[in-house]
């Protein structure tokens, strides 16, 4: 198919966005606040973002679906970690709120995203076109049944071909999450899926500290040591646009020293669980997965422009919609 066709198929979206926010410093960054939580935003999508101008406006495109299909307000939050291409004019057009992160990381760039989020209920996932957020009610759903933390797990639903490299799907990945659920128990079936959905109270108790690839291993692991109430939901895992930035050996390695590590010397990490706030499907009209339309942040059912935070000032931008990645 050509973009045209492409472009038919996923039409740019203009559902609800952030109120205001104001800018404050905070370890070196500015992060994006509106004085407590923003009126009406229940789902916040956080995406990193490296050079991924192939796909990044499909993927919020795609967020901006998925958030529509929930019934819930939201916003989509992408966390630039250093991009020298059209990431971030992409992401700004199509509505994003962009936070730019400087120190180098997957993990960085998670945690500032997440840190710079404001809704009750965060998705993640990467940006780079193998996860489609339009699945993403799959995710909020059992949070919204009392699930703290959900994953999605490519091997439980489809990894379609050329998705996933033969020795990564057939040695890395399966010893990986072996490894993992020998040393700490557990019995996850995808512990390094880059998609997946928790509750605020839920990151806070976490107390997620990695920078590196190993917060994939992490966040399984500090989930079961806050006793989360934890589930999988199957996935499709796509086959990726652009330069990969996984190094299989380099970074396989990092998860196995940091797993050996966390089993015998474990973190102090998270806060004391707290009080649940109010079940959310209680507070909204439009059941998870339904066709009905989405509650817009700003209770008007149009999208605001994206909005840039860099530097020490912020500044408010809106571009026309790119087109999506062909097919």
């Amino acid at each position: 198919k050509d973009n045209t066709s492409r472009q038919r198929s996923f039409p740019a979206c203009h559902y609800g966005a952030c109120a205001r926010y104001r800018t404050r410093e905070r370890t070196g960054i500015l992060l994006m606040t509106s004085g407590g939580r923003a009126s009406g935003v229940d789902l916040s999508v956080v995406m990193p973002c490296l050079n991924e101008e192939v796909s990044i406006a499909w993927c919020v495109q795609r967020a901006w679906r998925g958030i529509e299909r929930s019934g819930l307000g939201g916003e989509v939050v992408v966390c630039d970690n250093g991009s020298v291409d059209r990431s971030v004019e992409l992401a700004l057009g199509e509505g994003a709120r962009v936070v730019r992160e400087g120190r180098r990381g997957y993990g960085r760039a998670y945690l500032t995203g997440i840190e710079a989020s404001v809704g009750r209920i965060v998705v993640i996932g990467d940006s780079d076109y193998s996860y489609d957020f339009f699945e993403l009610h799959r995710l909020v759903r059992p949070l919204l049944e009392g699930y703290d933390y959900v994953l999605g797990s490519r091997f439980a639903g489809t990894i379609l071909p050329g998705a996933m490299p033969f020795l990564n799907r057939y040695l890395g990945n399966p010893v990986l999450t072996g490894l993992l659920n020998r040393l700490f128990g557990l019995e996850t079936s995808d512990a390094h899926s880059g998609m997946r959905a928790f509750t605020r109270d839920a990151f806070e108790r976490m107390g997620l500290q990695c920078d590196g690839m190993e917060f994939a291993s992490e966040i399984v692991i500090a989930a079961a040591r806050a006793r989360l109430r934890v589930t999988e939901v199957p996935i499709t895992y796509h086959p990726r646009l652009g330069h990969s930035k996984l190094r299989r050996w380099r970074d396989g390695a990092r998860h196995v020293r940091f797993m050996v590590a966390e089993a015998l010397w474990p973190r102090t990490r998270g806060t004391t669980p707290t009080p649940h706030s109010t079940d959310l499907s209680e507070r909204q009209g439009v059941p998870v997965g339904s066709d009905s339309a989405g509650v817009s942040a700003n209770g008007s059912g149009g999208r605001t422009g994206g909005t840039e935070t860099r530097g020490r000032e912020g500044s408010s931008t809106t571009e026309t919609a790119p087109t999506p990645p062909g097919s």
